[in-house]
């Protein structure tokens, strides 16, 4: 059989190719290290529950969440066997969880397991300001923007996400960091929702700052989110809309389509 260094190996690799975006060609080797690293010492390990999360947040990226939801059960079930309730790691898996759950359709499960997430943030950072737990507990809040949003509490989901940016910023020191790409992709997604697209404008040229700032104004995704920002622009303009604040977006986007070229 297999040996225990056999499958560090592999756990090695696997985070040396999702490193490279290579995140198709790392999943079965990331299912290979869970399963045979289970085989070897059983499931009552912590590590057992990590190589699993590790695989779940694999398969989620190459849009496989059925079974990445399968994985972050076995890796949440693990966890609330061996550790205590306000643990860092299972408020991770929750957090992740939480948000596929979300993102499946399954909101008020989703809603659930994220509070549960921010709520053992809240009891870390009161033990010990950390700064990863600062990021790690505005994610949590940040993957609750689409629940809000489906209710219809656009407001409400703009403060969140506004707030979730606030606090990253405290710890990474700039607007312009690949750390708030979800807050800016949420706004964004509240814009569309309400149907106003003069604010669609403003956050997809948010996003478009984001990417050029992180990934060039040649990347693909700078690219995309400048798109999106002129058809928002062009039907602000095809309702009728002309003002002082829409001639100042309308310089904005031209700027940016110009980096783009």
């Amino acid at each position: 059989g297999e040996t225990m260094a056999c499958q560090l190996m592999r756990t090695t690799l696997v985070g040396s190719m999702a490193g490279l975006g290579q995140r198709e060609a790392a999943v079965p080797i990331a299912l290979q290290a869970y399963e045979g690293v289970r085989d070897l010492i059983g499931d009552d390990h912590v590590y057992v529950a990590r190589l699993a999360g590790n695989a779940a947040t694999l398969l989620r990226g190459v849009g496989e969440p059925m079974r990445a939801l399968a994985l972050y059960d076995e890796a949440q079930a693990i966890e609330e066997r061996l550790l205590e309730p306000h643990d860092v790691t299972a408020a991770q898996t929750r957090s992740l969880r939480g948000s596929l759950l979300v993102e499946l359709g399954r909101a008020d499960e989703g809603e659930a397991e994220l509070l549960a997430a921010v709520e053992t943030y809240d009891v870390l950072l009161e033990q010990r300001q950390d700064p990863s737990l600062v990021v790690a507990r505005a994610f949590s809040r940040s993957y609750l923007a689409p629940v809000l949003r489906a209710r219809g509490a656009y407001d409400e989901s703009d403060a969140l996400l506004r707030a979730s940016i606030d606090e990253k910023v405290t710890v990474v020191g700039g607007s312009l960091h690949p750390v708030l790409e979800l807050e800016y992709k949420e706004l964004a997604a509240n814009a569309a929702a309400r149907g106003d697209q003069r604010r669609l404008v403003a956050r997809e040229l948010d996003v478009a700052d984001l990417f050029g700032a992180v990934r060039g104004p040649g990347s693909t995704a700078f690219g995309n989110a400048v798109a999106r920002a002129r058809r928002a622009l062009d039907r602000a303009v095809a309702e009728g809309a002309s003002d002082p604040e829409l001639e100042a977006l309308m310089a904005r986007l031209e700027a940016a389509e110009a980096e783009r070229r």
